[in-house]
């Protein structure tokens, strides 16, 4: 059953910053699901987004719907045969289907082609890594400064050939959605590169990998910007 928030319902003052005229909303098994009514109220026109309102129902989605695409991706480029052909994957952004993956469908295919230049071209710079953190350097300090890459496309690359050699983020990265999802849920101030999983609010979220959070914050930023997993941490600092 679809009803609307009343002007003074907390839920309704945390979405009022979406593009909605009106808003309505309908509770099951742990998730609220978000849309727009028309002037009238008579009717849901769009279902803007599902806002999750537990840990336990949140994860399962993200386990159930989002988690296999994830290591699917990573699991195409481990079983690469050589480091060359990563390199080349990973700079292509290349899924198994031959198709550019979802993150870098809008860079210009130039700077893909410079990229993959400049990332074949000293393989051992990335192979000679001894962790996440070194070969993101490696991967940043030649692909940065290609105009349309950016920090996403770096942090992707880098995880793309870590698959590949073994080595994982320490660190969750903060870049577009992902930087969206924390501000919301941790209270953020100013800009930071990364922050580490202790200081993840809620201990559901902390029992993930550092990649899992990345990708959790990036795909439910909407659902933290309501604020309505926060009642169920422990405040916005520790648990």
């Amino acid at each position: 059953m679809w009803f609307t928030t009343r002007r003074d319902d907390p839920l309704a003052r945390a979405l009022r910053r979406w593009p909605a005229r009106y808003h309505s909303f309908v509770k099951s098994k742990g998730t609220t699901k978000v849309g727009y009514v028309n002037p009238n109220r008579q009717r849901v026109s769009k279902v803007d987004a599902v806002v999750f309102t537990d840990w336990e129902t949140l994860l399962r989605d993200y386990d159930l719907h989002h988690a296999p695409r994830h290591r699917d991706e990573l699991r195409w480029f481990a079983e690469q045969e050589t480091f060359e052909r990563v390199i080349q994957l990973a700079a292509r952004a290349e899924s198994r289907r031959g198709k550019r993956l979802s993150h870098q469908r809008r860079i210009p295919r130039e700077a893909i082609k410079a990229a993959e230049h400049a990332m074949s071209i000293n393989p051992a710079s990335f192979r000679t890594a001894q962790s996440f953190e070194d070969l993101l350097d490696a991967v940043t300090a030649v692909v940065l400064p290609i105009r349309g890459t950016g920090a996403l496309y770096c942090y992707d690359a880098a995880v793309r050939l870590g698959a590949f050699l073994g080595l994982e983020p320490k660190y969750i990265y903060l870049h577009a959605g992902t930087l969206r999802g924390a501000k919301a849920l941790m209270n953020l101030t100013g800009r930071r590169p990364w922050i580490a999983k202790e200081e993840i609010p809620a201990a559901p979220l902390r029992s993930r990998s550092a990649a899992e959070i990345e990708d959790i914050l990036c795909i439910y930023e909407r659902t933290f910007g309501t604020g309505v997993l926060l009642s169920t941490t422990c405040g916005r600092s520790r648990c």
